[in-house]
């Protein structure tokens, strides 16, 4: 598992599970010019736009009245060494 992305190639996906939620992964991706999907990890620390902090601090009530079912942001992920992703959460 350790070198599975070393034949990752410019613009690639890659789709993993929440058990392999690991920022030094995701850098290498972003890195690499490649894209990821994963599911958030809770406790992961992030940093946004202070225009979208009230949206983003309440996004599971936000998602609820909001009119579309998506909503969508660049953030920052990680604390340490932060990497900028985007966002995308659906109400479900």
């Amino acid at each position: 598992y350790k070198n599975h992305l070393s034949e990752l190639e410019e613009n690639n996906l890659y789709i993993q599970d929440l058990g392999y939620f690991v920022l030094a992964n995701f850098k290498i991706i972003h890195e690499k010019k490649s894209y990821f999907i994963s599911r958030f990890r809770y406790n992961t620390g992030v940093s946004f736009n202070r225009e979208k902090d009230e949206m983003i601090k309440h996004l599971s009530t936000g998602l609820k009245k909001c009119q579309s079912q998506n909503f969508s942001t660049e953030i920052e992920l990680g604390r340490k060494n932060p990497i900028k992703v985007r966002l995308i959460a659906r109400r479900v």
